[in-house]
């Protein structure tokens, strides 16, 4: 809204300054509170969300769920719901049809005007932020958000930088592999500290209408909370489509699906976001709800760290963690054996072995190779490396002997079917008054695991026995007990994580399930079923607005996202006063202008 007032009205009102009172909410004394439990303090903030990620998070859904369930059965929890809008869930968020400026520029790929993605899918505390951004617009602005709890707004804001100028770099050409690998220059490099509390991030980009995201995990290298919680990237890469072709979707030419994918991209996917809404940032909400101690890492950190659980107790992954390297496999065994626990709350895990490379560039672990062909070329000097299924008879290392059950691949029974519980008595159905052959409707599908017939894994316990017809098979979870003692938990079914954050529409499977999953988290990490509350105690600080004076006297006044106020002067005589909502985030800004701030 424009309000135009002229400079001898601003004198009438008098010389006074008006005082900004900027509430920033600091946690109460935090003795006794573990890391996470210390960063959901923090102020929320549901300005992560956009429209377009909104849609997104519904597709993701729908597509790991069951296609034909109501649409309101598909929308991510929000404190506000999420409308439909009626319309079809397109891909494509701005037409370059209806902006002259669009029609004379380069266009990225599927339409958009700014995309980005960072120069590692993870950094260390104290390790900058290097985001490479294309943008068609100018100028772009950036924030970048942590996801968690906060309150059940899923996020805080901790960093933003307006007014960025754009600059277009085009998409990278598929090469002979199928890869599509930008080598756009870094546009923005952000340091961090140790107050970057270990989690995901996502950088939101918005330029000429059009809003698009950024993701990676920041860990924290000397961490000893009890979970360590990995996001599978490996899979997120092996089914990103940006550039022309995943390891799934053929390229135009040839026409067949790529066998090398790399890191340095944008993801599609969720409107960059890749997968996490369609498991991830369910099981993450939960587990910060909670309070449990818990640091972040990457599929690519356990596959170059031996040492990544050192000071940890469970190893958790939540969704959909298909793609495994060698080394992966091999330091998830040493940890095992060790006496670490591990729960994957998915199915389909470990199915394809991949190899990483370098990229072109020289920086290691930027390329996922999977030939899913005894085509690959290593096969001829190496084939225990062919990116093979693991329990290829060439790889042979079943998914069975880690978790004590694998996917059933004959893709006869996609869809939702409900979990059947089996050994009642066991301390995972502790609480929940469930009974052996009791149903969670919808707990199980896309796409489910079962105990393998041919050979009988040992110390296996089964969770349940779910009929899927029409095949007449069984989904099993599991919970496998390793000659160490560690145990080994493996859901078995693609939907389990969603029910973490109140995916569906049947809130009693969803409380059994978190009840569940409760029972699961708390023995596996040694932590307490009932985590101690947590509490904010707000203080404020009091900051007098800022005032630059130019030519010809505009006053033009700007509340950003959480009330901070910045006046110039510039030409024109008139005050043009612009108020944007408050997002529930902490400005610790206390001079104006600014064109980026830390929220820490």
């Amino acid at each position: 809204m424009r309000v135009t007032v002229r400079r001898s009205t601003i004198a009438l009102a008098g010389l006074a300054l008006v005082a900004l009172t900027v509430a920033a909410l600091r946690p109460s004394p935090t003795s006794g509170l573990n890391a996470t439990q210390r960063e959901n303090l923090r102020p929320g903030s549901v300005a992560w969300r956009s429209p377009q990620l909104d849609d997104a998070i519904r597709r993701a859904q729908r597509a790991t769920g069951d296609p034909d369930a109501p649409a309101k059965a598909a929308e991510f929890p929000l404190p506000d719901p999420i409308p439909e809008s009626g319309e079809p869930l397109v891909d494509l968020k701005v037409s370059a049809t209806e902006d002259a400026q669009a029609s004379a520029t380069p266009v990225l790929p599927f339409g958009r005007f700014i995309a980005g993605y960072t120069s590692k899918d993870s950094i260390d505390q104290g390790q900058p932020i290097e985001l490479h951004i294309s943008a068609i617009r100018s100028p772009y602005d950036v924030e970048i958000y942590r996801m968690g709890w906060y309150g059940g707004t899923r996020s805080s804001l901790i960093w933003k930088k307006t007014g960025n100028t754009s600059v277009f770099y085009a998409a990278p050409a598929l090469d002979a592999n199928g890869t599509a690998a930008a080598t756009w220059p870094v546009a923005l490099s952000i340091p961090t500290d140790a107050s970057w509390t270990s989690g995901i991030y996502i950088a939101k980009l918005m330029a000429g209408g059009d809003t698009e995201y950024a993701t990676w995990v920041i860990r924290n290298d000397r961490s000893t909370a009890a979970i360590l919680y990995q996001v599978a990237t490996t899979t997120w890469q092996a089914y990103e489509t940006w550039g022309g072709a995943s390891l799934y979707q053929p390229s135009t030419a040839p026409a067949v699906p790529a066998v090398k994918v790399s890191y340095d991209r944008p993801y599609y996917g969720g409107d960059g976001t890749g997968l996490l809404f369609s498991g991830e940032a369910q099981t993450v909400a939960f587990l910060e709800r909670e309070g449990y101690d818990v640091t972040y890492a990457t599929s690519t950190d356990t596959h170059a760290n031996a040492n990544l659980m050192q000071g940890h107790r469970l190893f958790m992954t939540a969704f959909h963690d298909e793609y495994w390297s060698k080394e992966m496999r091999d330091h998830l065994d040493s940890w095992i054996a060790a006496g670490k626990n591990v729960a994957f709350l998915s199915a389909n895990n470990m199915y394809w072995q991949i190899r990483f490379e370098t990229s072109a560039a020289g920086v290691a672990n930027r390329v996922i190779v999977c030939y899913k062909s005894t085509g690959d070329p290593i096969m001829a000097t190496n084939p225990s490396l062919a990116t093979l299924l693991w329990r290829s008879g060439t790889v042979n290392r079943p998914e069975f002997l880690v978790t004590g059950n694998q996917y059933d691949d004959s893709r006869s029974d996609y869809g939702s079917k409900p979990w059947i519980v089996a050994n009642d008595s066991n301390w995972f159905y502790s609480g929940t008054g469930l009974r052996n052959g009791d149903a969670l409707p919808g707990l199980v599908g896309i796409e489910w695991d079962l105990i393998p017939g041919a050979v009988a894994p040992t110390g296996v316990t089964e969770l349940s026995n779910s009929p899927m017809a029409p095949s007449g098979l069984r989904q099993q979870a599991t919970l496998k007990t390793a000659s160490s003692g560690a145990e080994v938990f493996d859901a078995g079914s693609l939907k389990y994580a969603l029910f973490l954050d109140n995916y569906t529409d049947d809130p009693t499977t969803a409380a059994k399930v978190q009840q569940i999953t409760r029972n699961l988290v708390s023995r596996l990490s040694g932590a307490p079923t009932t985590p101690p509350p947590t509490t904010l105690t707000p203080t404020t600080t009091t900051v007098p607005p800022t005032t630059t004076t130019t030519p010809d006297d505009e006053t033009t006044t700007t509340t950003t996202p959480d009330d901070e106020t910045t006046t110039t002067t510039t030409p024109d005589d008139d005050t043009t006063t612009t108020t944007t909502p408050d997002d529930g985030a902490t400005d610790y800004t206390t001079t104006a202008p600014r064109d980026h701030f830390f929220l820490r």
